[in-house]
C-alpha cells in the first residue's frame, strides 16, 4: 500500500523485511534511521507485527508504520495498529517518537493522520492508552481528538468514536487560553493550546483537561480556574500547539483575570 503523507512526515507501512531489520537492530542499505531509532517500543511493535504476519498474514493497512521526517528522510519513530479491526469496527493504536525529535508536534501530526485514515477505512472506534505519568502522551491523544475513557491502576485510556461524530475535516480550530499561578516565582502564566472541536465549550473542556495534567506534571504550579476559547480563522501551522506568556503580578487570581484577561472571547469559564 502507499505511504501516508502529512505536512512534515511520511508514514510508511512497514514490510516484513523492514520489521525484521528493526527487531535485529541492523539497518539495510536503503534504511535511513535517526541515531536513536529504533527504540525499545519500535522493536516491540515490529515484533508484534511479525507475529501477526506469521499467524494470519500481513494485516496492512492495519499494521505498523514507520514515521519518517520528510525534510531528511530519517526514521524518527513508529505508530500503528495493534491488530486488525475487530468485529465491532474497533482498533487499538500505539505510537512513539525518538527522544531527540520529541516536543515538536510530530506525534500529534502522525496520530491525526492515522485517525483520519482509519475512519476512511470504515473504522468506527480507535482506542489507546498511556501510563499515568506519561503526560506528554495524554496530550498527544487529546490533541488528535481522542477523549479520556477511564483508567486502571496502570494506565489511562483514551478513545475516539465516529458512529455519529462530525468528520474531523469539518471541525473548527480553537485557541484555548488558561491561567496558571507559579507560586514560588510570583508570576502568572497564560498558556494557549490549540484544539479541533465542535464548539468553544468542547474546546475549553479539552483545554482544561490539559491544564490539570500540566499542573500535575510540575511542582508549585496551580490552575487558576479561568479559561477562554476563540475560534481561529484557519488552520495553525504544523507543530504549533502550545504558546505561553509569563507576567509577574502579586494580584489575587480574580483581580488578575479581571485586569488582563477580558478579551471578548466566545466563552469564558471559571
Amino acid at each position: 500500500m502507499s505511504d501516508l503523507v502529512t505536512a512534515r512526515l511520511v508514514l510508511h507501512p512497514m514490510t516484513v523485511g523492514e520489521a525484521e531489520r528493526v527487531v535485529a537492530g541492523e539497518p539495510g542499505g536503503g534504511d535511513r534511521w535517526a541515531p536513536e531509532y529504533p527504540t525499545g517500543g519500535d522493536v516491540f511493535a515490529a515484533g508484534r507485527f511479525l507475529g501477526i504476519c506469521a499467524d494470519t498474514g500481513d494485516p496492512q493497512p492495519f499494521g505498523t508504520y514507520e514515521i519518517r521526517r520528510r525534510e531528511d528522510g530519517l526514521a524518527i519513530g513508529g505508530l500503528g495498529f495493534h491488530a486488525p479491526v475487530d468485529p465491532n469496527g474497533g482498533v487499538t493504536i500505539g505510537y512513539g517518537i525518538v527522544p531527540s525529535a520529541q516536543r515538536q508536534g510530530y506525534a500529534s501530526e502522525a496520530l491525526r493522520a492515522l485517525l483520519e485514515f482509519a475512519r476512511a477505512q470504515g473504522v468506527t472506534c480507535v482506542k489507546g492508552d498511556a501510563d499515568h505519568d506519561n503526560i506528554a502522551s495524554h496530550r498527544v491523544m487529546t490533541a488528535a481528538g481522542m477523549r479520556p475513557a477511564g483508567q486502571d491502576e496502570r494506565v489511562r485510556y483514551f478513545e475516539i468514536s465516529w458512529a455519529d461524530a462530525t468528520p474531523m475535516s469539518e471541525l473548527s480550530w480553537y485557541g484555548v487560553r488558561c491561567v496558571f499561578r507559579h507560586r514560588e516565582l510570583g508570576v502568572y502564566e497564560e498558556r494557549l493550546t490549540l484544539w479541533r472541536a465542535r464548539s468553544p465549550d468542547e474546546a475549553i473542556g479539552r483545554g482544561e483537561l490539559e491544564a490539570r495534567e500540566y499542573c500535575a506534571d510540575l511542582d508549585g504550579v496551580e490552575y487558576a480556574g479561568f479559561s477562554e476559547a476563540y475560534r481561529m480563522c484557519g488552520e495553525p501551522g504544523e507543530g504549533a500547539e502550545v504558546f505561553s506568556l509569563m507576567r509577574e503580578s502579586g494580584l489575587p487570581a480574580g483581580e488578575y483575570v479581571g485586569r488582563f484577561f477580558a478579551t471578548g472571547a466566545e466563552r469564558t469559564g471559571s
